[in-house]
């Protein structure tokens, strides 16, 4: 009887497709990772400007140009983000003022809307989505 020693081809062949299929599974699994991450840093950095302009906001008199009823809209930022906000008066409650800010992530194809009110003296948060 002749005995061998080591691997035949049949066997190095099938070792090597099972690795090659696992490593195709993690590398799969490694690019959704990376996108995944990507996309919560630009939600993050989203709700960071959307914060800083709703503060900006805040600090400007009540009847300031930028707080006039109607549909308004910030500058594109780092290519990123775009910005929008509408002001609402109501008739019913004079003195307040509700913002529907928006904010739209260009590479991601997704937005945040964020809802607050102003009045006279201070702003609320009401709803984030």
């Amino acid at each position: 009887m002749f005995k061998s020693k080591g691997f035949s081809i049949i066997e190095l062949i099938i070792s090597i497709t099972i690795i090659s299929i696992i490593l195709l599974g993690f590398s799969g699994l490694s690019i959704y990772n990376l996108r995944l991450t990507r996309k919560i840093n630009n939600l993050r950095n989203a709700k960071e400007i959307a914060y800083q302009k709703l503060r900006f906001l805040n600090s400007l008199p009540f009847d300031s140009e930028y707080l006039k009823k109607g549909l308004h809209s910030f500058e594109k930022i780092e290519d990123k983000f775009v910005i929008s906000y509408l002001v609402k008066e109501n008739e019913k409650m004079k003195g307040i003022k509700w913002i529907e800010l928006f904010v739209y992530i260009i590479p991601d194809k997704d937005s945040l809307k964020f809802t607050y009110f102003i009045t006279e003296t201070k702003y609320e948060k009401i709803y984030t989505k």
